[in-house]
This record gives structure tokens, sequence and C-alpha cells, in this order.
């Protein structure tokens, strides 16, 4: 492969690669260049990098060599190489296909034909960013018009890009009627993502006035799902997956309807469908994440978040998945650390103050466990387990206002919770807050202990106030 493409890049690194580990086997030789070729990996830079001066000398002069000694071989022309990326592709060995294109754009940068299929792929994988540009340097280059849009106008999609919708739009008297119907669906989706339901409606009738199809469907879909109808998005969503269940988009619709639902084994379904067909967008591995998590699949989810958060190590909901997944493993260290981070970068979910509190508390940082969970004191029951744990900070600290206002609230106290209102009004009386103290232990008159010191604790505080009635 390396000398019929006359990559000198290649061959370096396969002399390297080989020399390195002389215990490949040829194809895992070859597979490894292929990887490196995609991602435009720097082999002899990262290989000279880590070898000692001896080895760095040898390589080099290697790979010069190799490098020498094929200047000049002959290869394929740009049209047999189009036609073995072909071949390739068909055999399902799409890095193959890359290397092949890519060479043909490196010899003829204005083949049409190579850079559309090199769009096409990425576009397939769903690489949006990489399919944009490709496919528009088709389109700009006289591909056809039509084939090109059927690819570009979902990558657009997928990056609410509506700077390219508009110069799609503004060709789209040239496209025919199956072409021009799916632009102007994926624009209304966009504008949908975007918040412009109206005229994301807009875009459904005139879209379906050119042609009814999948893409409208999916429209149609997504539009009842943000009007609430969930009954109705799911029955397009399962229509849609029926017909083509190559459609990406429906299981991602799908998915999102059966999150809605609570049904998560039926959204883990989906969104793995999903990422198989698009492995390279990274919104389906994050949906995916997410629903392997309310799956409580923590062990399948956990590598997947680890994979976005290298790429995104802020992303506020990505650190609040992980601090889910930590503190199940009870790791409370991690789980502290990214339940801190979601809070500090703007995640504001409740669940992700428990597990910051939770957490600090098990790692015993007291204070930090008391910050983190003060905030939700109007938002539960005093006899909800987050409350207790705060109340029992809060006295420990001695923040009896926190104290005072949660067993205020209206709700039955349980014997542990008369124990620690009793100690409150104690030491409000003994502070000399006495009205205040007076105040509290009115919770305490209508509570009914059930144990020795939860009776006694209640008689003691009753005693404090002057109320005859503790003895």
């Amino acid at each position: 492969k390396c000398w019929e493409l006359r990559r000198e890049t290649c061959c370096t690194v396969i002399i390297i690669r080989t020399y390195c580990s002389p215990q490949l086997k040829p194809v895992e030789v070859t597979n490894s260049l292929v990887m490196l070729l995609i991602w435009g990996y720097d082999g002899t830079k990262s290989v000279f990098q880590s070898r000692s001066e001896k080895m760095k000398k040898s390589l080099l002069a290697l790979s010069v060599a190799v490098g020498i000694s094929l200047t000049g071989c002959g290869g394929k022309d740009p049209q047999e190489l189009i036609q073995s990326a072909q071949q390739n592709l068909q055999q399902g060995d799409e890095a193959a296909a890359v290397v092949e294109l890519k060479t043909v754009l490196q010899e003829d940068p204005r083949n049409t034909q190579a850079r559309f299929m090199l769009g096409k792929l990425y576009s397939d994988n769903g690489g949006a960013v990489a399919a944009t540009k490709e496919l528009f340097a088709a389109l700009e280059g006289g591909y056809d018009i039509n084939a090109v849009t059927t690819e570009l106008a979902p990558m657009l999609y997928l990056q609410s890009d509506t700077s390219g919708f508009n110069q799609l739009l503004d060709i789209r008297n040239e496209l025919n009627a199956t072409a021009e119907s799916l632009l102007i669906a994926y624009d209304g989706l966009t504008s949908l993502e975007l918040g412009e339901l109206e005229r994301a409606a807009d875009s459904l009738r005139e879209a379906s006035a050119i042609e009814e199809n999948q893409y409208t469907q999916l429209l149609r879909g997504y539009i009842q799902f943000s009007n609430g109808d969930v009954e109705g998005a799911m029955s397009i969503a399962k229509n849609l997956v029926a017909e083509n269940e190559n459609f990406a988009e429906s299981h991602f619709l799908l998915g999102q309807l059966a999150l809605m639902q609570n049904n998560a084994g039926l959204a883990v379904s989906e969104f793995d469908t999903y990422h198989e067909l698009m492995p390279e967008n990274f919104r389906g591995t994050v949906f995916l994440a997410n629903a392997l998590v309310k799956n409580k699949d923590y062990n399948r989810a956990e590598p997947l978040i680890d994979q976005l958060l290298s790429v995104s190590a802020e992303q506020p909901f990505l650190n609040f998945l992980k601090s889910v997944v930590s503190f199940q493993n009870k790791d409370y260290k991690a789980a502290n650390l990214h339940s801190v981070k979601a809070i500090q970068n703007g995640y504001t979910q409740d669940t992700a103050r428990v597990i910051a509190g939770l957490s600090a508390f098990l790692l015993d940082k007291t204070e930090q466990a008391y910050d983190q969970l003060v905030p939700l004191k109007d938002k539960f029951s005093s006899d909800n387990p987050v409350m207790k744990l705060l109340s029992h900070l809060s006295l420990q600290l001695g923040y009896l206002d926190t104290v005072d206002g949660i067993m205020a609230k209206d709700s039955e106290l349980s014997d542990d919770e008369i124990i620690v209102l009793s100690k409150v009004t104690a030491d409000l009386v003994s502070r000399g807050e006495l009205e205040r103290g007076r105040k509290l232990s009115s919770r305490l008159k209508s509570a009914q202990p059930n144990s020795e010191w939860a009776m006694i604790s209640k008689g003691f505080a009753q005693l404090t106030i002057g109320d005859l009635q503790g003895i």
C-alpha cells in the first residue's frame, strides 16, 4: 500500500512502527498506519521524542533512506485510487478508503469526486465539522448539488449552522424535490433547536408541500415533542425506525422520548444504535452516557464519560454524570471533585449539590458539606434524609438559625428530630434568646415521642422555657 501511494510519511511510520515493535504482524502494522494517517498522527516526532539519541539517529537514517529510495517510483493515478476507494468502501474498509481519497486530493485538490466521497464518508459517521468542509468544497467545485445537499444538510443541523443553511437555501431552486424537502426539513429542525418553534412549523408546512418523506416526518415528530405531545411523537419515531432502521436521527428522537417516559432501557437501546450509526458525533455519546447512568449501568457509562471529559473537561453536565458514577462506586473524592466542578460551571440541578454535600460529609469536610447543602434547606421536607444531615451539620457547627428553619416546617417530628429540636431550644435559652426558644419549642407541643430519651429531651426543653408540663 505504501509503495503504491508513494507516500514517504507512510513509509516512515511503517518503518518506525515495525522497528520499535518487531513482534507485530504485517496486518497489525497496516492497521496502525491507517489509523495514524486518519488522525494526522506524526509518528516520527512522537517516537523520536521517547527514544534514546542512538535510536533516534538509527530510525531517522532508516526513514530518510526509505524516503529517498521511493522518490520517482510509480503509483496509481487519481481515478484508479478513487475506484480502489470505492471497492474498499463496499468491503467495509473505510480506513483504507480515507487514505486513498486523501492521497487523490493531495495530488489533485480540485478532484470533486474524491472530495464528495470523503465528505460523505465523514457524514456517514457523524463527523460534522470535517464533512461540512469537504462537502462545501465539492459543491464549490461543481459537484452534483442534490447529492451534496443530501449529505450536507444533516451535518449543518448537528452544528446548528444557520449560516451554512442560508448558503444552501440561496440555491434551493436548483434542487430536485427530495433534496429541497430534506433541506427545508433540516433547516426547520435547526430552528427548533434554537427555540424558533413558529419558524420550524413554517418549515414543516413548506417541506411537506414539496414532498412528504422521512425528513418531514422527523420534523413533525420533534414539533409534537416540543408541544408536549410525547405519545404522538413516540408513534412517529417508532414508525420511522420501523421503516428505515439506518435512519440515525429517528433513533435519537425515540431515545429522547424514552427518557421522557422514564424508560431508561429503551433509551439505552436507541442511543446505542445511534452511537453505532454515528460514532464520530459526540452528541450521541453524551445521550448514551446519560441513559446508561439513568439505567444504573455505571460500568458501561464511565468509560464514555471519561472519553467525553478528555475532550471537554469543564463541561458541567459531563462532570455531573461523572460525580454520579463516582459516588455509586464509593469514590467520594472524585464524586466531590466533579460535583463541585459541575456546580461552579453552571449546573443548577439539586442532585449535584446533594452529591457534593454527601461526599464532603463522607470525607469529613464538615464545613464544605454544610455550604453545599444549606441552599437546599427550603426545597425538601424536614423528614428528608438530606435535611436530617443538614440539621446534624448545623448543630455540630453551631448554626442554630439553620436548624431553627428546618425544624419549624410543618411535618410530624421523629424521635431524632425531637431530640435535636429540644437541644437547639435549650441552647437558645442558654444564650439568652428566650423568645426564639419559646417560638421553636412550640413545635414540640404537638410532638409525640416514642422513646424514653426523646420524651426526656422534650420535657427538659419545656422546662427551660418555664413550661411546667415538661415535668
